[in-house]
């Protein structure tokens, strides 16, 4: 028999602390990050994360979000949060004619690549060998070269600043003049700022 969640049918697994599998569950790939989530969601669906910050929001807790785990800072466990663990969403869709792709929150490099890879005159995104290393580091140059203007000036990377650099002000100057916009979207959709892991922006007073 399937969980009850929030008064609602869910297709994921809720683990609690006293489960088995609470451990392995909270574990991401940095080893070193030991936090203890209230209740860890795993979710197949939309709707499974839809209900899971319904939860989080009727009980006045912070939530968390699992993507594929590899975060070095380890933000998509906290303590005492509601942990929203995509890893089993990992659909990813490419329209090769419209040069898009649909990609959900829990896939991983892999994921896009066996895709990618799939579709006949799709270009590889990552060749392997040493043969390709020229290849490889020109596309990377032209990467960064082409993400410099939504950066500071190049030298910060949002998703981790450097273990103990994450703050306000940091914050701010990555978002540039993007970041009183956001915090008014923040104060519409997150007014209680419960999505405040990783860098985040506060809802505007």
């Amino acid at each position: 028999m399937r969980p009850t969640f929030s008064g609602r049918c869910y297709r994921g697994d809720v683990v609690r602390p006293e489960d088995v599998d609470y451990d392995s569950s909270r574990s991401v790939w940095n080893a070193m990050i030991d936090r203890r989530p209230a209740v860890i969601v795993r979710c197949r669906g939309v709707a499974d994360v839809m209900a899971a910050v319904r939860f989080a929001r009727e009980r006045g807790l912070p939530i968390s979000v699992r993507g594929g785990g590899h975060n070095v800072a380890g933000h998509a466990v906290g303590s005492g949060a509601v942990m929203v663990d995509l890893s089993a969403m990992r659909n990813v869709r490419v329209d090769p004619q419209g040069r898009r792709a649909w990609v959900e929150g829990g896939a991983t490099w892999h994921s896009i690549r066996r895709q990618v890879d799939a579709l006949h005159g799709v270009a590889r995104l990552h060749l392997e060998g040493a043969e390709h290393d020229a290849v490889n580091i020109e596309w990377t140059r032209s990467f960064w070269q082409r993400m410099k203007p939504h950066s500071d000036q190049g030298r910060i990377y949002l998703n981790f600043a450097g273990v103990g650099e994450e703050g306000d002000d940091l914050v701010r100057r990555s978002f540039g003049a993007n970041f009183d916009r956001l915090t008014q979207i923040k104060k519409k959709y997150d007014p209680d700022n419960q999505f405040r892991f990783n860098q985040n922006i506060p809802p505007r007073e």
